[in-house]
């Protein structure tokens, strides 16, 4: 068999290096002081948090990366954009990912910041729900390829100073698993419940199926 061909480091037309979003600093915490979230979804349950700001609503990380995606492109850096629910217990063994559809995004039980309507999952995510905040740790982030945040092609090039739209990388499912895969490690999160449909049900499968041992169900 030939060589295995050489992957491409790929940062944008011609400098090939995009930047990472910036969001406003979150202030910092007093003394003692625990910050605190009320979303629609649990109209009687305040999300508490410490000041790990891993988790919470609207979170963003830009990972160094590099992401081989299958087309053969080193993607680097990689920003995510995520939201977590309850929390993640001792032995990590609570941990649900929801994988949403082409339309969604990782709003699935928080109102979205931008049309002000309630996450499109509430019926499943909440207090009593199937999905429960009290007995799980929920994680949902925007999906690689996507415009909520996440690396796609709504990321401002350097080199341009406009978004990359056509130019950035062909995206597969499984490069969107490997991305939620970076991101569940910088949460500290080693297995997971896998739950999803339509395009979030592909994501489910392709989780078991490149990343077996770390999978404890799909749905």
């Amino acid at each position: 068999m030939g060589a295995e061909p050489k992957a491409r480091l790929y940062q944008g037309p011609t400098t090939r290096r995009f930047a990472p979003r910036t969001h406003p600093p979150t202030p910092p915490l007093q003394g003692g002081e625990i910050e605190s979230f009320q979303i629609s979804v649990f109209p009687t349950n305040r999300i508490s948090m410490t000041d790990d700001q891993r988790f919470g609503l609207s979170r963003h990380v830009t990972l160094p990366g590099p992401l081989r995606l299958d087309g053969g492109v080193l993607l680097s850096p990689v920003d995510i954009a995520y939201e977590t629910y309850g929390t993640l217990a001792p032995d990590g063994s609570n941990a649900v990912l929801i994988c949403h559809a082409l339309t969604g995004d990782q709003y699935v039980a928080s109102d979205h910041p931008i049309t002000g309507k309630p996450g499109w999952w509430t019926r499943m995510v909440g207090p009593g729900k199937p999905i429960d905040p009290a007995r799980h740790f929920i994680v949902c982030a925007n999906v690689l390829g996507s415009c909520m945040g996440s690396s796609g092609p709504a990321t401002i090039n350097l080199a341009t100073g406009c978004p990359a739209a056509m130019s950035f990388p062909v995206i597969t499912i499984r490069d969107m698993v490997r991305a939620q895969a970076m991101l569940l490690d910088h949460l500290g999160v080693r297995t997971v419940t896998l739950v999803g449909g339509s395009m979030g049900g592909m994501q489910a499968l392709s989780w078991a199926a490149t990343f077996p041992d770390r999978v404890t169900k799909a749905v």
